[in-house]
């Protein structure tokens, strides 16, 4: 198995890393996304991609604090998870 490594993506390195696993920055969606959290970023999202140097980004998670989530639920205390993928079945163990 390839060596994984956990990247923290910021406002200045998001577009270095798939985003919401679209298949490229060109699609519908891409940009605004893009744009979207690098504006939210003061309000603490984490948007967290695990790499693989040979196959690029494989999993993602985005959360929030409960105060800043923009989904209809009382969380505040808690971490929210909007958002949770991985593509590759060999990488869920």
């Amino acid at each position: 198995m390839n060596a994984l490594e956990l990247i923290d993506t910021k406002a200045d390195n998001i577009y270095d890393y798939k985003l919401c696993f679209y298949k490229d920055d060109k699609q519908e969606g891409y940009r605004p996304k893009a744009e979207w959290l690098k504006q939210r970023f003061s309000e603490g999202p984490k948007y967290k991609v695990l790499y693989s140097a040979s196959e690029g980004a494989v999993a993602t998670i985005e959360y929030i604090p409960g105060e800043y989530t923009w989904r209809a639920v009382n969380a505040s205390g808690y971490m929210m998870i909007h958002y949770i993928f991985n593509e590759y079945k060999k990488y869920r163990e």
